[in-house]
């Protein structure tokens, strides 16, 4: 009976370990088991009328995502996304009635497991409020860091240099990332940074400063594979090719920010 009582106190033991690790680690918050539907609220400040929410990555492959694409019907201002993310996702967003008007809005859109709700400011939409561990973090530390680091007004300003080869950002990411091994946010822009710009030998650095627990997220995994497939890498050597039928014409190579085989371009 005692050795009964033992194994019980250890089973409940190991499953409120379990649930802690869960709360506290944003990256691997999972939904708890359940028969019933999780859902994340959602609500516009300033718009009451019926529409699409759009959320989708922005460069980086759907391959790294569990649901790259959401289209969320919005009725009288109000919506909701069903939450069965295994994983920390990143979003940009927009409305259905916006395409042709904007690319996007900037706001960056972080949802895992522990994300209950979401309230859209219509007139602002950098000031939409997201609530979830990985969200919280993202508006407390990353961002107002980001900002001072990079001597930036806005989000909109930062997310519109994570387009550019700009290497202040990547050098944030690897000193953010380095502060803290554990957070999912950096990973999430340097695959964004990696799908855009390409190869970079501090990109690979920052990759590889993460704590073991995301190095096994499918994530880091992918990324990592990314890297080391990479057909181009910075420091490299030139991969050999030849060029056939010129007929004796000028030619011009341009490698700038290739990422996959030179372009030839026939100058007359």
């Amino acid at each position: 009976m005692k050795n009964y009582f033992l194994f019980i106190f250890m089973q409940l033991s190991f499953f409120c370990f379990s649930q802690e690790q869960r709360l506290t680690d944003g990256a691997f918050y999972l939904n708890n088991p359940s028969s019933e539907k999780q859902f994340i609220k959602g609500s516009f400040l300033g718009f009451d009328k019926s529409d699409t929410l759009l959320l989708f990555p922005q460069a980086i492959p759907d391959s790294y995502y569990q649901k790259s694409d959401l289209e969320i019907q919005i009725q009288d201002g109000k919506f909701q996304i069903e939450n069965t993310f295994d994983y920390l996702q990143l979003y940009y967003s927009m409305l259905a009635s916006d395409k042709g008007k904007i690319v996007l809005r900037h706001k960056i859109f972080f949802l895992d497991g522990s994300t209950k709700s979401i309230r859209i400011n219509y007139a602002d939409w950098e000031q939409s409020i997201v609530d979830g561990k990985t969200a919280e973090e993202y508006e407390t530390s990353f961002k107002p860091k980001a900002l001072k680091s990079l001597d930036l007004s806005d989000e909109e300003a930062f997310t519109s240099l994570l387009y550019q080869n700009f290497n202040q950002v990547d050098s944030f990411l690897y000193d953010y990332t380095k502060e803290n091994p554990q957070s999912f946010i950096p990973l999430w822009l340097l695959a964004q940074r990696f799908h855009l710009l390409g190869y970079s030998e501090l990109g690979k650095n920052t990759l590889y400063l993460f704590n073991e627990r995301i190095k096994k997220s499918p994530i880091w995994i992918k990324l990592s594979d990314d890297f080391k497939n990479a057909p181009i890498k910075e420091a490299a050597k030139l991969p050999k090719f030849e060029i056939e039928n010129l007929n004796g014409e000028k030619t011009m190579l341009s490698l700038s920010k290739a990422k996959k085989k030179p372009c030839f371009t026939v100058v007359c």
